[in-house]
């Protein structure tokens, strides 16, 4: 039996090109490599209140559709609605789906302040994790897709070096151990 980690990870989305504030592609650095990520026009990543999250196929055949459609469950369900994005040339599954987070990591020049860039962003909340001093995670609220043009904003503000979108994985454990004790030492431990 395999066991599935449930853990969403944030992988920012460097090299961000969002002039305009174009959904429709993203690229990425991540584990060393450029890659290119396209919008899933047809599905949502729908979270609910309690955390739980879940895919949901969308007829939408736009991407203008499918944030109205977005929109729309948002308002009805009360559910949070993110775009979904799978890298291109890649076959769709639930290993390499990515899920556009409403954060955007922001890398701040010497003496500048998060605050102010957040401000001049929209953002409605930062954060400065303890373990990044030389920048802050901008958190924004809104509609699907928000995130993107807040990066744009961001991008623009005096003495941003640089503002990435953070996507979310799914995390998967790699193997299960051989180990015959493994199940009775982790049940037993302590």
């Amino acid at each position: 039996m395999r066991i599935a980690s449930v853990c969403l990870c944030l992988l920012p989305a460097a090299a961000l090109t969002v002039a305009g504030a174009e959904l429709q592609t993203l690229s990425i650095h991540d584990a060393g490599q450029q890659r290119e990520f396209a919008l899933a026009v047809d599905e949502l990543s729908l979270r609910a209140q309690s955390g739980t999250n879940r895919v949901e196929r969308s007829a939408a055949g736009t991407t203008k559709e499918l944030l109205l459609a977005a929109d729309r469950r948002s308002t009805m369900t009360g559910e949070t609605a993110e775009l979904i994005y799978y890298e291109k040339g890649s076959a769709r599954s639930e290993r390499s789906r990515r899920v556009l987070s409403k954060k955007v990591l922001v890398r701040l020049a010497a003496g500048t302040s998060a605050a102010a860039v957040a401000g001049a962003s929209g953002a409605a909340a930062w954060t400065q994790p303890e373990y990044f001093k030389e920048g802050a995670v901008l958190m924004f609220h809104g509609a699907a897709g928000v995130a993107v043009e807040g990066a744009a904003k961001a991008a623009a503000a005096p003495g941003v070096l640089s503002a990435e979108l953070l996507l979310g994985r799914r995390l998967w454990a790699r193997h299960t151990p051989n180990d015959p004790y493994f199940a009775w030492s982790a049940a037993n431990a302590g």
